[in-house]
């Protein structure tokens, strides 16, 4: 069974604090809308995907993103992962959140944003890979105001190419990749 959440729609659990969204297919998913679970006056909340194969589109964004702290976002696939759009757990007043992406092969394409940065301090991105891991674009855990946050990036493969930023800065201190 495939799941499309097509572009200009959105599944939303927005609120004060963000709720919880959990979506599953049971072949292919794919994301070209919205789906939040943002904190519209707080903390972000949990989104969760699964599928055999997931796709972000470059029009679709994923986001548990909060006015205080990021939340949580937690993507797997068996088979393939790719992120052409955005996926979000940014803090913008205190710290960054959680985003955890695994698959069989892993994608985030050039123009493709993986995003836990926090105004405060930035939170942490965990990419995993059983096979290919592939960064072209941006993968972010920037402390704003305070200390960088945590990348992990791996697979039996891993390339970083020449259009990708991965980026665990702080302004008090570096983060850790």
């Amino acid at each position: 069974t495939d799941l499309i959440v097509n572009a200009g729609s959105q599944i939303t659990a927005d609120g004060a604090n963000g709720g919880s969204v959990a979506l599953s297919a049971g072949d292919e998913m794919l994301v070209a809308g919205i789906v939040s679970a943002n904190g519209l006056d707080g903390n972000g909340g949990a989104i969760t995907l699964s599928a055999t194969d997931l796709t972000v589109t470059p029009t679709g964004v994923v986001s548990a993103s909060g006015t205080v702290n990021g939340g949580i976002v937690n993507m797997s696939a068996q088979g393939e992962m790719v992120i052409l759009g955005e996926v979000l757990a940014t803090g913008r007043d205190g710290d960054g959140g959680q985003i955890g992406i695994s698959g069989e092969n892993v994608l985030v394409g050039a123009n493709g944003v993986v995003d836990a940065s926090g105004g405060s301090n930035g939170g942490s991105v965990n990419i995993s890979a059983s096979e290919d891991a592939t960064i072209l674009g941006k993968v972010r855990a920037v402390g704003n105001g305070g200390d960088g946050g945590s990348i992990s990036i791996d697979g039996t493969n891993v390339l970083i190419g020449p259009t990708a930023e991965v980026d665990a800065s702080g302004a008090t201190n570096g983060g850790n990749i």
